[in-house]
């Protein structure tokens, strides 16, 4: 059996031999044999396991779910595992889609900022260079990850009947037709201006 230092399995790996370190601290890998100087010596078992986790990491675990996972892995339970990492990826999905709709939201907010600086003209009265984030309609992504419409606004009804904003939760109503794009019309006025 090939037996190797943390050095060499650093370099199999991709990880730094801290890193290593770090991970036989906190359960990740188990405890080393030592040689007679009181080196660390590692084996192919060991390799595959940093394999694992080098992998299980790419995939955006933390280390707490890596550590539950591994144990399971090193177990030889196949099918525990993948059920358990199925479980894992799919609430990886659903932060991960939340997280766009979130992101998209606020570019949307952003974008109706950058809109009202350019085109409305300077005040006299007072300075609005930093003006409140405008309401708007909530991105909801389907499965294939295009922009679903909705009703849903980002002030969530609380704003009251003294609100213009013209979301639908305020009771203003707004004119769409079944093709209308916010972003995409923002995105043309804004290539219009540059021509």
């Amino acid at each position: 059996m090939d037996t190797f230092q943390i050095a060499e399995l650093a370099r199999r790996t991709g990880f730094s031999p801290p890193t290593l370190r770090y991970y036989e601290q906190i359960g990740l890998l188990q405890e080393p044999e030592r040689s007679e100087s009181g080196y660390r010596i590692y084996g192919r078992d060991d390799e595959a396991r940093v394999q694992f986790i080098r992998r299980a990491k790419r995939l955006g675990l933390t280390l707490d779910e890596i550590r539950d996972l591994v144990g399971v892995w090193a177990g030889g339970q196949c099918a525990s595992t993948r059920q358990q990492l199925c479980e894992l990826i799919d609430r990886k999905i659903t932060a991960v889609r939340e997280q766009i709709e979130e992101s998209a939201t606020f570019l949307r907010q952003l974008e109706a900022v950058s809109d009202r600086l350019t085109s409305e003209p300077e005040a006299s009265d007072s300075c609005e260079c930093a003006p409140e984030l405008p309401h708007v309609n909530v991105v909801h992504l389907g499965h294939d990850l295009s922009i679903l419409p909705t009703s849903r606004c980002t002030c969530g009804g609380s704003c009251g009947d003294a609100c213009s904003c013209g979301c639908a939760c305020c009771g203003q109503t707004v004119e769409r037709s079944g093709t209308h794009d916010p972003m995409e019309e923002r995105r043309n006025r804004r290539e219009h201006q540059r021509a």
